[in-house]
């Protein structure tokens, strides 16, 4: 009875770690005390009847099925949890930035899906490493110098319109949004100048 106990506790506390674990992501945190408080009692009662089915032979079979139906639940309460991991963990895995490979043309869909998280420093690496098959590709300096204006470091973002400037292949509305960008950091940097003076 106390070894029962002390398992059910066991199992329910390294769940709850666990739960914890899987609702970690500031995308995942929502409801996540929620899903924990109903997904306890079902995995100490799973625990519990993996207990009976070890010491009672005869009911093992009926026991099994409760606990099949436990983790049905279960699963049915982190699905959307673990679908994202899954697919978070494919996609990194797939076009993660130290990563060879990958084609040879750039492609930004990870950039922009990370600036959409607010993962800057992370879409900065993407960026950077598609920035190795086309040093002066538009797309990809605009994106920096749009991450260097939020965080609020113009010199780095005026960088990356210089050198989209070199760029003698823009298109005429390019060149006015590059125009625009530089005049914006320029602006953000007289204005970061006059705070700290």
């Amino acid at each position: 009875m106390v070894t029962s106990i002390v398992t059910m506790v066991g199992v329910g506390l390294f769940g709850t770690l666990l739960m914890l674990a899987f609702s970690q992501p500031p995308e995942l945190r929502r409801g996540r005390r929620t899903k924990i408080a109903m997904s306890l009692p079902f995995l100490v009662y799973s625990a519990h009847m993996i207990g009976i089915a070890i010491q009672d032979e005869i009911g093992a079979i009926s026991t099994l099925f409760q606990y099949v139906s436990c983790c049905i639940i279960l699963a049915g309460i982190w699905a959307p949890n673990i679908a994202w991991l899954v697919g978070q963990g494919a996609v990194e895995f797939l076009f993660a930035p130290n990563r060879d490979g990958g084609g040879i043309r750039p492609d930004f869909k990870l950039a922009r899906s990370l600036i959409e998280d607010d993962r800057l420093d992370d879409a900065l690496k993407a960026l950077k490493w598609e920035l190795k098959k086309d040093i002066y590709n538009y797309e990809d300096r605009w994106l920096m110098a749009a991450i260097y204006k939020e965080t609020k470091e113009p010199d780095k973002g005026l960088e990356q319109i210089k050198l989209l400037q070199m760029n003698e292949d823009l298109m005429p509305q390019q060149k006015e949004n590059a125009h625009v960008a530089k005049k914006e950091l320029l602006q953000l940097k007289a204005e970061l100048s006059r705070k700290s003076s």
